[in-house]
């Protein structure tokens, strides 16, 4: 673990000032010592009480290097956040920074949409179809409001509370959580693509190995959602049935493609006892077969009808999209971001993604110059919502 902490050092601060240097140095230095007091099964110390701030001098390193260095990487934001014991929801640690990014919220469409000015977006002002309004419209009060566009409370985790560890009966030690860190199994260390750039090409191959499929030949004839996930993530597996309903429902305007990614929760990592309960408890795997054995396992449980394909062992492409431990994408004709929702697993909203897919399809009209029918029909309540 030094020599990795020690890499990332080298890499990120070869060109910082010396006070960032100092302070960094004594963030990893921390670290590594909360490390050696997890191997030797030393206690750690009790969590802050939720929504308390957190003390101490790695507490202070973290505002002051928030002042000092606006654009750190994100996995300085989780790491600090990890030493100031800070307790996990989604204003922890990444989670502030790393958030939904998309072409669709509220004010672009609102400007795209609102011809008269008056901050609503009537039937008759938008171009689509009525089930894409309906769909649109979450609050049922027949225009598209802001409010239609607040995704605050949407598949939202239960309150913040202390996740457990089966070996220990409480609490994970820090160095437990630097080492998921680390390791990226709590996520990448990279932030993926930004909004409007280029998708990162790839291949890679089914969990069954009977396909091959690179990305760039996919991009053109439609959008492409690209989903990333594991099913030791317990909030990716809870809401995998939305994916499957979205292919049905838009598997003629938009292609499907999942990556299954580095395991969340391993069983000689961050152990989860909700994985043991429902039988998806596994080790984290050392070779690409391993890896496509326990995706195969996924695929059997989840009964995704689109295609899953596996990352190489490396992490190669869940590294350069921050695909762990579960994230979206919606990636446009042209291959560029639409779409990318905010880290998992406080960022895993797929009415979110939904929305901003339904008025990416709106450009078909723009092109077209079609004006399909305004009459609103009656549809029942979209699932999931």
């Amino acid at each position: 673990m030094f020599d990795l902490l020690e890499s990332i050092h080298l890499g990120v601060f070869s060109m910082s000032a010396r006070l960032l240097r100092t302070m960094v140095l004594a963030l990893l230095f921390t670290g590594i010592a909360a490390a050696r007091r997890a191997a030797a099964d030393e206690p750690r110390p009790p969590a802050a009480p939720t929504g308390a701030p957190a003390g101490g001098e790695s507490a202070e390193i973290s505002k002051i290097l928030e002042q000092a260095w606006p654009d750190r990487p994100e996995w300085l934001d989780m790491y600090t956040a990890i030493l100031d014991d800070e307790v996990m929801g989604p204003k922890y640690g990444w989670f502030r920074t790393a958030v939904t990014q998309t072409r669709f919220d509220w004010d672009s469409t609102r400007k795209r949409f609102d011809r008269d000015g008056d901050r609503r977006i009537a039937r008759t002002e938008f171009p689509g179809r009525d089930a894409d309004f309906v769909l649109l419209d979450r609050d049922y009060d027949g225009t598209l409001t802001q409010a239609d566009f607040d995704f605050s409370n949407s598949y939202s985790l239960p309150a913040p509370a202390p996740a457990r560890s089966m070996s220990r009966g409480n609490l994970p030690s820090k160095g437990t959580l630097i080492r998921a860190l680390f390791r990226q199994e709590i996520g990448s260390l990279q932030p993926g693509p930004k909004l409007d750039e280029p998708a990162p090409d790839f291949t890679l191959r089914t969990y069954d190995g009977n396909a091959e499929i690179t990305l760039s030949k996919q991009i053109g004839p439609k959008p492409i959602v690209l989903i990333f996930g594991t099913f030791t993530c317990g909030p990716f597996r809870s809401m995998a049935w939305n994916f499957e309903r979205l292919h049905r429902c838009y598997a003629d305007r938009a292609s499907f493609l999942m990556v299954y990614v580095r395991e969340a929760h391993p069983t000689d990592g961050w152990l989860m006892e909700s994985n043991n309960r429902v039988g998806v408890a596994t080790a984290q795997p050392s070779t690409y077969a391993e890896r496509a054995a326990v995706a195969q396992r996924c695929e059997n449980l989840l009964g995704l009808d689109f295609p899953l394909l596996v990352d190489t062992i490396d992490d190669a492409v869940g590294s350069r999209y921050s695909g762990m431990p579960g994230r979206f994408y919606i990636i446009d004709r042209e291959g560029k971001i639409a779409f990318k929702n905010g880290r998992g697993p406080y960022g895993l909203k797929p009415d979110e993604l939904e929305t901003s897919l339904v008025l990416l399809f709106q450009d078909e009209y723009s092109e077209s110059g079609a004006r399909p029918s305004t009459r609103v029909t009656q549809t029942s309540k979209p699932i999931g919502r």
